[in-house]
């Protein structure tokens, strides 16, 4: 059970009443339908139930995630190591379910995605050069020298500003929910115990 007090439609205010309409009508339904985003209440799920709580703020946020995830020139399945190697490192469950799926689609192999879930490096070099950065990002704040100039090399340095700032986006996701206990799915057996 979520620790977030749920909203649902009829209650919404005029700010929540645009995030609400962001999150179920703007980008994400080229990945999900609206009712994807809603709970067996009619509720907003994942990190969108908390973040209701405060519209004006969460809105610029979807805004970012948009802009990374959407619009972003990062590739697909890089982007989805990327997004992996945070579920994994902060245990999100909701994360990894809902980008396991999409990593699949995108050609990463279960070998690979197995790996970044023990916290291991993936063998594929384009997917390796993606958790050299992400890995020691998340669990030390730093890059190393080498793996930072092996991906400024491969990547080039806009793409290496995106990868990270794409990581701090989905950290938030899943710091979000972590704090909040917002499941998976109804009924989903956890992906980390």
């Amino acid at each position: 059970m979520a620790r977030h007090t749920p909203v649902t439609p009829d209650r919404l205010s005029e700010a929540q009443a645009a995030f609400w309409r962001e999150v179920t009508e703007g980008d994400r339904k080229r990945v999900k339908k609206p009712e994807d985003f809603l709970d067996e209440n009619g509720s907003l799920r994942g990190p969108f139930g908390p973040w209701l709580h405060l519209p004006e703020t969460a809105l610029s946020v979807l805004q970012v995630s948009s802009a990374l995830r959407f619009k972003g020139r990062l590739p697909a399945r890089q982007r989805e190591i990327a997004i992996l190697c945070v579920a994994a490192h902060w245990r999100a469950d909701y994360v990894w379910r809902s980008h396991e799926a999409f990593s699949l689609k995108e050609g990463i192999g279960p070998d690979s995605i197995a790996a970044i879930k023990e916290g291991r490096p993936p063998a594929e070099p384009d997917e390796r050069v993606i958790f050299d950065v992400a890995w020691p990002l998340l669990t030390r704040g730093r890059v190393p020298g080498e793996a930072f100039d092996a991906a400024k090399q491969a990547l080039g340095e806009s793409l290496l500003v995106e990868l990270v700032l794409l990581v701090g986006q989905y950290s938030l996701v899943a710091m979000t929910v972590g704090a909040f206990e917002v499941p998976a799915a109804p009924g989903a057996e956890p992906v980390f115990t």
